[in-house]
């Protein structure tokens, strides 16, 4: 091998290490309590506007735990949820610009892949809800 393609394959190494080294938080970054951070996690952004911030909404794949930074302090929310089963969630979110036009307004849905389950969030703020849509009778 020749010296220039072992000085490029190091430096691909160094490169490619560096790059995966994770970087401290950075101050103000929004944070979650410990017992988030452990689980895959599928996240989602919220729309903001010039006047207020975007947010983020997550849900944990495997227990459907879900939390909602509204784009207000650095505190990511839990959303409190009745007891539901392991299963294999995931966020759908839509926004669309508010009727008079000065912002948006957004929902999103999370979705059990097993059993087929949905919910709807609901509320505002710091307090939020998700309320089950189940099928007619």
């Amino acid at each position: 091998m020749s010296k220039f393609f072992r000085i490029v394959t190091i430096a691909a190494v160094v490169c490619l290490t560096s790059a995966c080294i994770k970087a401290p938080a950075q101050p103000g970054a929004p944070t979650a309590p410990a017992e988030a951070s452990t689980g895959v996690w599928q996240a989602t952004s919220i729309p903001g506007t010039g006047s207020t911030a975007a947010g983020v909404l997550r849900v944990n794949v495997t227990t459907g735990a879900t939390w909602i930074y509204t784009g207000a302090g650095t505190t990511f929310f839990q959303i409190p949820d009745l007891s539901i089963p392991a299963g294999e969630y995931h966020l759908q979110l839509w926004s669309q610009p508010s009727i008079n036009g000065s912002g948006f307004v957004w929902g999103a849905m999370r979705f059990d892949k097993v059993s087929g389950r949905v919910w709807l969030i609901t509320g505002g703020g710091s307090t939020w809800n998700w309320q089950e849509i189940t099928n007619p009778k």
